[in-house]
C-alpha cells in the first residue's frame, strides 16, 4: 500500500507536505545487465565475467567462468542459469551448481537458457544419445531451491527439417510462466537456416510441438531434389581405429589443439601400421563417394541458396516469448531484388499459428522483453551503440524511452538525452515497470573515465518505487478511481491509472480526501 498522508492536529486537519522531487537515474560501471527478473531485484550481467546483479542490495555476485541463458535466464529467488565451460550451470546464491542428475553425467548437460519465474522449473538444450543425425535437443526439467535438477524431460521435436534432412539441432530458448511453453528455433542441416518452433503441454501433460513459419518456407514453389548428402557415409573418425593408450593420447593432444593450447595431431602418429592402413581405406572409399557426387552435390547447394533467397529467415535467438506462453516476437528477414537482406519483427501465436508482421523502426531490431501487459522492447545494435524502442499496448507505433517518460517523469528523458547521447541501450523492465535498466556501452556514456576504469560497460538504473511522485504519494483506493478536488472544492481530475496524477499542475489537492502537495 501507499503512504497515506493525514497528519492530525488537535482538531485541525493539516497537510503534510511531501517533495514531489524527480528522479535521478544513476549507473555504474562493471555491471551490463542483459537480463532481469520479473520482480527486478536480480539481473545478469556480462560485463567480462558473467554475474549476478542484486538490484535492491547492489551486490555483484561473479560467476567465473560462465555465460548466461539467452531466453529469461533469471528467476525471482535469485537462481540464474547458463553454462560454465560448456556445461549447463545454476548460479545461485554465489554458488555454481553442476546438475549431474541429467544422464548421470554432467558433461551430458550442454546449456540452460530459461527458467521459470518461481524458479522450479527449466529449459535448455542436451547432447543428444540418440544419434538421429540431431546434435542437440531441447528438454525441461524440475530443479529445486538447493539446486538440484530433476531428470529431463526431452521435448519431442522433428527429426527432418524443411529440407528433409536432419536438422544440426532443435533448441529451447524460453519458457512460460506455467512451465507448459517453451520456445526455441530448429537449425537446418547446413546450419544457414533457422527458423521457430514451440513446444505446448496439454491438460493431459502430453507435449507436442509446432512449426509457425512451415508454410511459408519455399513461397515460390522451387522444385527441390533428393538431398544427396542423405547418402553420405559416416566420415572415418581417426579415434576409432586406435586403441587404448594411444587412442586416449590422441583425443587429449586432439581437444588441446581445438582450444589452441598444441599442435595438430597427426593420426598415423598414434596408429599402428595395420591401424593407419585401414583407417586410409575408409578415407579412400568416403572420397569415392563424394567425388562420385560431386556435381550432384554442387547442384544441389545451388538449388538450396536459391530457396533461401526467398524464404524467410530468422535470426539466432532473437526472439522473446509473452510470460503467458500464448505468442512470442521473433526476427525475421529475406533478401530484396538486391540481394540485401531485409528484417522485421513477426508475432507468432502458440494457440492458432497465426502470423502478424510489426511495423517497427528501420533497422537491424530484435525483440528481447514483452511483459505480461503486452509491451514490447525491441533493440537495435547491441554490440555498437545499441538503443531500445517501445511498443505499449493498443498502440502500433514504437516509442523511445525519452518519450515514454516524457509526460509523467520529464527529469527522466532529460537525464537521458543528456548523459546518455545516442541511444539508450538495451533496456529491460520489471513486471510493474517500477525497476528500468539499460546496459550501455562506452561510446554512450558521456562522462566515462577511460583511464581509471577497467570495465567496458555500464548500466543505468531507474527506481520508480519510491520516487516522491504525487503517485507514490497515496493510498490504492479501494474502489480503484483516483478522485481529486482542489482547495476551492472544484474536482480537477478521476482517474483510474495512478501514474495520471503526475500530471496535475503544482499546488495543493485533495486525493480521496487526502491533502497532498504536487510541487
Amino acid at each position: 500500500m501507499r503512504r497515506r498522508l493525514i497528519v492530525e492536529t488537535g482538531l485541525l486537519l493539516s497537510f503534510l507536505a511531501m517533495n514531489a522531487e524527480g528522479v535521478e537515474p544513476k549507473y555504474e560501471t562493471g555491471v551490463y545487465v542483459l537480463k532481469m527478473s520479473p520482480n527486478g531485484k536480480w539481473m545478469g550481467s556480462r560485463a567480462g565475467d558473467a554475474s549476478v546483479y542484486n538490484f535492491e542490495t547492489g551486490e555483484n555476485i561473479y560467476h567465473s567462468p560462465c555465460f548466461l541463458g539467452l531466453g529469461n535466464a533469471v528467476a525471482n529467488n535469485g537462481m540464474a542459469v547458463g553454462e560454465a565451460n560448456d556445461i549447463g550451470a545454476l548460479f545461485y546464491k554465489g554458488k555454481t551448481y553442476f546438475p549431474e542428475s541429467i544422464g548421470g553425467d554432467k558433461y551430458w548437460f550442454c546449456d540452460l537458457n530459461a527458467i521459470t519465474p518461481d524458479g522450479k522449473y527449466i529449459a535448455g538444450i542436451l547432447n543428444n544419445t540418440k544419434r538421429d543425425g540431431v546434435s542437440y535437443v531441447p528438454f525441461i526439467a524440475t530443479v529445486n531451491e538447493s539446486g538440484e535438477v530433476g531428470d529431463p524431460f526431452i521435448l519431442p521435436y522433428p527429426k527432418m527439417d524443411f529440407f528433409g534432412a536432419a536438422p544440426q539441432f532443435v533448441t529451447a530458448v524460453w519458457i512460460s510462466d506455467d512451465a507448459k511453453t517453451v520456445v526455441g528455433q530448429v537449425q537446418d542441416w547446413r546450419g544457414m537456416f533457422s527458423y521457430p518452433i514451440y513446444f505446448k503441454q496439454d491438460e493431459k501433460g502430453e507435449w507436442t510441438y509446432g512449426l509457425p513459419t512451415e508454410s511459408q518456407f519455399n513461397p515460390t514453389g522451387i522444385d527441390i531434389p533428393v538431398n544427396p548428402w542423405l547418402s553420405e557415409p559416416p566420415y572415418p573418425e581417426p579415434a576409432d581405429f586406435m586403441n587404448g593408450a594411444r587412442k586416449d593420447a590422441y583425443l587429449a593432444d586432439f581437444e588441446a589443439y581445438s582450444t589452441g593450447m598444441g599442435a595438430y595431431p597427426y593420426p598415423q602418429d598414434y596408429m599402428l601400421e595395420e591401424e593407419f592402413a585401414k583407417y586410409a581405406e575408409a578415407v579412400e572409399e568416403y572420397n569415392n563417394w563424394y567425388y562420385g557426387h560431386e556435381q550432384d552435390i554442387k547442384d544441389y547447394i545451388a538449388i538450396y541458396q536459391e530457396v533461401l533467397k526467398t524464404t524467410q529467415s530468422f535470426g539466432s535467438n532473437d526472439m522473446a516469448l509473452h510470460p503467458s506462453g500464448d505468442y512470442f516476437f521473433m526476427r525475421g528477414g529475406v533478401e530484396d531484388e538486391n540481394g540485401d537482406m531485409v528484417s522485421g519483427i513477426y508475432k507468432f501465436s502458440t494457440i492458432d499459428d497465426s502470423i502478424e508482421t510489426i511495423k517497427c523502426p528501420q533497422g537491424g531490431f530484435f525483440p528481447h522483453q514483452v511483459l505480461s501487459d503486452g509491451t514490447l522492447l525491441i533493440t537495435k545494435g547491441i554490440e555498437n551503440v545499441p538503443t531500445t524502442y517501445i511498443l505499449l499496448p493498443d498502440s502500433e507505433e514504437f516509442i523511445t524511452l525519452q518519450e515514454y517518460f516524457a509526460e509523467s517523469y520529464p527529469e527522466i528523458s532529460e537525464w537521458l538525452d543528456k548523459k546518455v547521447p545516442g541511444g539508450t541501450g538495451v533496456v529491460l523492465m520489471s513486471e510493474d515497470k517500477k525497476i528500468i535498466t539499460g546496459a550501455l556501452v562506452p561510446d554512450q556514456l558521456a562522462d566515462f573515465d577511460y583511464d581509471n576504469s577497467p570495465f567496458f560497460y555500464s548500466t543505468y538504473f531507474i527506481n520508480l518505487n519510491d520516487t516522491g511522485s504525487v503517485e507514490s504519494l497515496v493510498s490504492d483506493p479501494e474502489n480503484g478511481v483516483y478522485t481529486v478536488y482542489g482547495l476551492n472544492g472544484i474536482k480537477v481530475m478521476e482517474t483510474k491509472d495512478a501514474t495520471e496524477l503526475n500530471k496535475l499542475d503544482k499546488g495543493i489537492y485533495i486525493v480521496n480526501g487526502n491533502k497532498i502537495i504536487k510541487k
